[in-house]
């Protein structure tokens, strides 16, 4: 959800006595969407407290407040907590597990934290098998995301170029190789988007591409890509 604009006042007490009158029917549907506006609206206790009312209901909690319940680890900094919930229905195959995915990788990368190959396949899955849901397209860039972070890098910028945003992934591609990439893969892949004049990345991530390329030993290959950083900027 996006923020509730600061100008809104919401009587959380009131929202909260209100949802615990319900039946326990309603409160599982209804509970998780309070929490999340109320997360929303930088309440993180009122957010917890609706989560509660049906935490303590008998009976399995459903995966729309397993994703709330994610949503406030995450915005806690409590990432492994989150992962754990996320996993869950992830693994339930429902309605939510690609969402859930889109989710927990999406933290995975935000943190700075590898990627399994595994993981990237599954979401490589979803993206197909939802090429034309509303997620699809946020799946198919986080494919390009995951395959990345998982080293995958041959595979990633193919798809990357064939995305609506393929100026900005093909940058990440890039910048995620120069960084981890092993010498051999980097090279190859750096001269052959040159020869293709597809070198199509920003300014810090060609200047990371000549520096890298200098300590490999190919100073001319450096310059031409420092070269280029110095006509791309503006006089």
């Amino acid at each position: 959800l996006d923020p509730v604009p600061t100008t809104t006042v919401i009587n959380t007490r009131a929202a909260l006595r209100a949802l615990n009158a319900l039946p326990a029917h309603l409160r599982n549907v209804l509970a998780p969407e309070l929490s999340r506006r109320l997360l929303a609206y930088g309440d993180k206790t009122g957010a917890a407290t609706a989560l509660r009312s049906v935490e303590r209901l008998p009976g399995a909690v459903s995966d729309d407040t397993k994703m709330a319940q994610a949503d406030l680890d995450l915005a806690k900094d409590q990432l492994p907590q989150a992962q754990e919930k996320l996993d869950q229905v992830v693994a339930s195959n429902s309605a939510q597990s690609a969402l859930a995915l889109i989710k927990t990788v999406t933290a995975q990368i935000e943190q700075d934290l590898p990627i399994s190959p595994d993981t990237a396949l599954l979401v490589e899955a979803y993206a197909l098998e939802l090429r034309d849901d509303p997620l699809g397209s946020d799946l198919r860039k986080l494919q390009v995301l995951a395959l990345a972070r998982s080293g995958q890098f041959e595979n990633a910028m193919p798809r990357a170029q064939r995305t609506s945003e393929h100026a900005v992934l093909t940058d990440h591609v890039m910048a995620e190789l120069t960084d981890q990439g092993d010498d051999m893969t980097f090279l190859d892949m750096v001269f052959d988007l040159q020869a293709d004049r597809a070198l199509d990345v920003t300014q810090i991530t060609r200047q990371a591409i000549a520096d890298r390329l200098l300590s490999l030993g190919f100073a001319t290959a450096a310059s031409t890509v420092i070269e280029q950083v110095q006509i791309a900027q503006p006089s």
